[in-house]
């Protein structure tokens, strides 16, 4: 169980280093001067996100229709 619980963390930070990597996800701070605090933002680029996807989905579309399923040819 121990094991498993590993390997789902490090599956969860990949996939956000990831994210960050491809510019899905983006962090940005901010000093705010009138209580000394800092301000800090997710912004999550939701547009890339599905552009990438359609993107994907269009080489395994184009990927499969190179496959040749008769046999025997």
């Amino acid at each position: 169980m121990r094991r498993g619980g590993v390997l789902f963390l490090l599956l969860i930070i990949g996939l956000i280093a990831f994210s960050f990597y491809r510019g899905y996800l983006t962090l940005s701070s901010q000093q705010q001067p009138t209580n000394n605090n800092t301000e800090i933002k997710l912004i999550v680029d939701q547009n890339k996100a599905k552009a990438d996807v359609q993107h994907a989905g269009e080489e395994v579309r184009k990927a499969t229709e190179k496959i040749d399923l008769k046999p025997g040819d």
